[in-house]
């Protein structure tokens, strides 16, 4: 039904993350609409960069589950705006290439390797 109306569209991206939409229709009208870029879901959701670093510097003295309550104290907010588990702070320790507490524990001459 809509192609009886709409002769032609085009769409432009433009660097400041928004696309133009130019629609002819056959009776000569022209309509153009301005929209903003949805952000990927992997920018929409990351972890601020100053909470990946609180957790590593955190992960020299407590365990995961310490970090979580400690955050979840402080009301800070993953990436996605919920609390903090135990789960989405060794996925941000993973994903960020933050080191795990036990290797900064051996570095430390905490801990000895078996």
């Amino acid at each position: 039904m809509v192609r009886l109306l709409i002769d032609d569209v085009t769409l432009t991206c433009h660097d400041d993350a928004t696309i133009t939409l130019g629609a002819r229709l056959r009776g000569g009208a022209v309509q153009t609409r301005r929209i903003a870029r949805k952000l990927p879901a992997c920018e929409k959701y990351r972890s601020p960069t100053a909470v990946v670093a609180k957790i590593d510097s955190l992960l020299e003295e407590y365990t995961k589950s310490e970090i979580t309550e400690i955050l979840n104290c402080r009301g800070t907010r993953s990436g996605q705006g919920g609390a903090f588990n135990i789960r989405t702070v060794a996925k941000i320790r993973r994903q960020y290439r933050v080191r795990p507490r036990l290797d900064r524990h051996r570095e430390r001459g905490l801990l000895t390797e078996i």
